[in-house]
Parts: structure tokens; sequence; C-alpha cells
């Protein structure tokens, strides 16, 4: 079974504040921001301030976006939870999308995921897999090898704290 062009009605006050943050964030973005590195006569002093101060604006704009990011997807998923038991009651793989909303398609599949090896995993699942092997082996040595010689990746970051 398939159901063709199924359109969600959009509320008014979630495409409002979506304008909100728009234009918050646009009126918040100016080109003096982009110029300061460039500005030669300003003292070294001076030039950090204003980097600074550029730099906590731009992480507070990120976090209105993060915040409205996260209700979002909050809506996203109750939507997801009421839309999915209905399609797979209804055996619909797909629903087409009306190319006025955006065209293209939503699909209804399972995924298969895996959770993370994480240490106490292995503690749990290598002395079964040894036991069952036959293998005698300190699994508890093999996992300590495994966790120190893991490839890793240094990165500089600059972090803000509250106080």
């Amino acid at each position: 079974m398939q159901f063709n062009n199924i359109n969600e009605e959009s509320t008014d006050s979630s495409h409002q504040s979506e304008n909100n943050i728009y234009e918050d964030l646009s009126s918040s973005d100016n080109e003096e921001d982009n110029t300061i590195i460039n500005n030669n006569s300003m003292s070294k002093v001076d030039l950090i301030r204003k980097l600074v101060d550029t730099k906590i604006k731009y992480e507070n704009d990120m976090k209105k976006i993060k915040d409205y990011s996260k209700t979002l997807k909050n809506k996203m998923d109750t939507i997801n939870k009421q839309l999915i038991p209905l399609m797979k009651e209804q055996d619909v793989s797909f629903i087409n999308i009306n190319p006025e909303k955006g065209g293209g398609k939503i699909k209804y599949n399972k995924v298969k995921t895996y959770s993370s090896i994480s240490k106490k995993c292995l503690n749990n699942l290598l002395p079964i897999f040894f036991k069952e092997q036959n293998i005698n082996i300190d699994f508890n040595e093999l996992i300590k090898f495994l966790y120190n010689n893991r490839e890793f990746k240094e990165n500089e970051k600059l972090t803000k704290t509250n106080k």
C-alpha cells in the first residue's frame, strides 16, 4: 500500500519562532566581526579583547541554535513515534511528499545498530569467547593491551568556563 502526497500542517508558532531565531542571529552578525583580524591599527590587547567578545557572541548564538535544534528534535521524535506505528500497521514502506513541500519520500525501514565496545563489554565477552575456543589466555592483559594501543588524535581547542 502507498500513500501519496500526505502533508503535515505546520503550526504558525513554530514557523514564527524559527524566523525569530534567524533574525536574532543575522542581526548579531556584522561586517565588523569579520574584519577584526585585519585591523592593524588596534593594539594587541584591544585585538584580544575584541576577539574574545566576538567569540563569546558566537558561542551565545550557537547556544540559541542548539536550544532551538533540541526543541525541533523533540517535536520530530514525537511525530516519528506516532508515524512509525501507523506506517508499520498499514504496511507502508514509503510516503511520497508533495513537491510543494520539498518533494522526496519518507521511508520506513529497520536498521540494526550495535552498541559500542566498552571495557565492560570486552570484560564480559572475551572470557566467553576464549572459553568456547578452549584457549587459555589472560584476557585482562589482552583488554589492557587493546585499550593502551588504540589510535588517538590530539586536537587543540579553546573552552569557556562559567566562572
